[in-house]
């Protein structure tokens, strides 16, 4: 009876922590902490690297816009931009009604 006890108590704690880190907005990256956001005129003076679409990985995410732009600037670190223009954003309530998703759309670009 003691090792089903003690099978419960680690399958409770697994479950808490995984709904935990589900709930928690994508961390931003070394690299992607360094990603500006610029303008359409100030992207005149950079090269385009590339175009960029996230959205917040979990609908009951704390702060669902701040995941996506986190997931955003560390994907414009690793396509070898340091600025991002933000072309279009939405939010919309989910499809089960819980919680929103957000998706955002921008391109890269290494500027000097």
């Amino acid at each position: 009876m003691r090792g089903n006890d003690w099978t419960a108590k680690y399958l409770i704690i697994t479950a808490s922590a995984f709904m935990l880190q589900a709930c928690a907005v994508t961390g931003i990256s070394p690299e992607g902490a360094n990603v500006r956001v610029i303008s359409e005129t100030q992207a005149s003076d950079c090269v385009f690297v590339d175009n960029v679409a996230t959205s917040n990985s979990n609908t009951l995410i704390e702060d669902p816009q701040q995941d996506a732009r986190n997931k955003a600037f560390n994907r414009v670190a690793v396509l070898g931009g340091n600025s991002l223009r933000i072309v279009s954003t939405n939010s919309q309530i989910a499809p089960s009604g819980l919680g929103s998703i957000f998706t955002l759309s921008g391109e890269v670009y290494r500027c000097n």
